[in-house]
């Protein structure tokens, strides 16, 4: 995960993996939104063409499953090559109950 700050623009950008990525307007939703990243309700789901990251969804824990709540993808069209993804979770921060 990363956390970029751009002065000109007072805007803050939340990195997930090589491609997932949200911007945000200020310090308190940039800090909620990394303290979610860290947590077992946030994951994030990255589609590979061949070893390319072409997409990036991030997704939030709900009662039926998971609900995505952010994507980024690259306009790359490389349909041909090999699908893969891989999914990957922070399970710093547990929800209540969670053992």
């Amino acid at each position: 995960m990363t956390l970029e700050r751009d002065s000109m623009n007072n805007e803050y950008t939340i990195g997930f993996g090589e491609v997932g990525h949200v911007h945000v307007a200020g310090a308190q939703e940039a800090l909620e939104w990394f303290a979610f990243a860290l947590s077992d309700e946030c994951r994030l789901k990255t589609v590979y063409r061949d070893k390319t990251p072409v997409r990036g969804t991030i997704e939030k824990k709900t009662r039926d499953g998971w609900e995505t709540v952010n994507e980024t993808v690259v306009m790359l069209p490389l349909f041909w090559r090999p699908k893969r993804i891989e999914t990957k979770q922070n399970k710093i921060i547990t929800s209540a109950g969670d053992s």
